[in-house]
């Protein structure tokens, strides 16, 4: 079936000091930057569908939603058709708390974006999205250790030699606010000390890589699936990042759907549907299999959809559930 796409921009939500503070980092910048609208439009030659369903979020997980929106429409001809915008998880969560959306996609906690449990919110965990630091090819080092990874990002450790590296001053390049790789790094890595202010600010994987490719001495964080040969992958510790093993990494944060309870059927079909897709591994998501569930408290873990299917409410969300492995 034949399918029309358009792209429009966003408006811009202005979120407020609540929304930044809750990252306490001053590399990150303080705004948030939108991506384009990717809108799927319903297909040429039919007639006028009910209600859109609007989607917004993480840019990491629009693939995986346009190509779910795609299958949607031409498994539901006559259903809502799905409209899905690459805006960002903090944006998403955003407007999704304002209602401005249906759902919204994000590799960051609720909570940490609202400041409290996300009450009344469905859940449906897609699995995990491995970070992987990436650094010029001349910096000398293939290997950190979890202490000397946080010294390079706080800018602690100033050159490549302390580490035995090149004679390169060590350049820290950073997704901006609203990045789920910054919150793995903020959380996982630096128990939420901030990155050095001096760090460069980019607004896309494909940005980052580009620049740490470009800049001696550079070393930044992107989803893996984003990784050219143009940088270099460092270990961690023991650990190597494995293409054909993704899961053993252990840096990672977790995708999620999240919406309103109170949805309308055709949204919680469109949840449902999601779940099924079996070839999440495509799009870079990786791990358990995708359920929705509803968090009874902030500490409970998922409990399950109720008898007739339907996903259930979301209390609260724990960070160590939505916001990946901690360390």
């Amino acid at each position: 079936m034949p399918m029309r796409v358009r792209v429009q921009r966003p408006r811009r939500p202005g979120p407020s000091p609540r929304y930044r503070d809750a990252w306490g980092s001053r590399g990150a910048g303080a705004a948030v930057l939108l991506g384009l609208a990717l809108v799927i439009g319903a297909p040429t030659g039919t007639g006028a569908r009910p209600a859109g369903i609007r989607v917004m979020g993480a840019t990491s997980l629009v693939p995986f939603l346009i190509a779910t929106a795609s299958r949607w429409h031409v498994a539901h001809p006559t259903s809502p058709e799905v409209h899905v915008a690459a805006g960002g998880s903090l944006a998403g969560i955003y407007q999704l708390e304002r209602g401005t959306v249906d759902a919204a996609a994000s590799d960051i906690p609720p909570s940490a974006v609202l400041g409290r449990a996300a009450a009344g919110w469905g859940a449906l965990v897609l699995g995990r999205l491995p970070v992987v630091l990436v650094v010029h090819p001349g910096v000398g080092v293939t290997r950190v250790s979890r202490q000397n990874l946080a010294g390079l990002l706080t800018g602690r450790v100033r050159s490549w030699q302390e580490l035995g590296g090149a004679a390169e001053n060590v350049v820290v390049v950073t997704r901006g606010l609203g990045s789920g790789s910054l919150w793995v790094m903020q959380h996982q890595v630096l128990g939420g000390t901030p990155l050095t202010d001096r760090a460069v600010v980019q607004w896309s994987n494909g940005a980052v890589l580009k620049t740490v490719a470009a800049t001696p001495g550079a070393i930044g964080f992107v989803d893996s699936g984003f990784v050219r040969r143009s940088v270099v992958v460092l270990g961690l510790g023991g650990a190597m990042y494995q293409p054909r093993d993704p899961a053993r990494w252990p840096l990672f944060a977790t995708a999620g759907l999240y919406w309103r309870q109170r949805g309308t059927p055709a949204l919680t079909a469109f949840v449902q549907f999601a779940a099924r897709q079996p070839d999440r591994t495509r799009f870079g998501i990786v791990g358990e299999e995708a359920t929705p569930h509803e968090e009874r408290s902030p500490r409970a873990r998922g409990a399950p959809v109720g008898r007739d299917g339907r996903p259930r409410g979301l209390d609260g969300w724990p960070d160590g559930l939505a916001g990946g492995g901690h360390s």
